[in-house]
């Protein structure tokens, strides 16, 4: 089961690892990021607020403001998707 801490925990890794490396040459080449919908996907970042019983997280609007907050601030063209 996912919760709170560990979601806002993936959102941050993957803001530094994946997004913020590559969000000046994407915004540059006006290119999207495959990439981080796939890091984001892969850590369930995607089904955040869907219900557990059709493969979500079951979490609620604190921990969506809490991941979005850290994405934007990695790459807001990602966090707008």
């Amino acid at each position: 089961m996912a919760n709170h801490e560990g979601m806002l925990a993936s959102a941050k890794y993957i803001a530094e690892t994946v997004l913020a490396p590559s969000a000046r040459q994407n915004d540059r080449e006006g290119r999207f990021s495959i990439e981080a919908i796939s890091a984001l996907g892969e850590a369930g970042l995607l089904g955040l607020t869907l219900p557990e019983e059709v493969g979500g997280c079951g979490l609620g609007l604190h921990s969506f403001s809490g991941v979005m907050a850290a994405i934007a601030e990695a790459d807001a063209s990602v966090a707008m998707v």
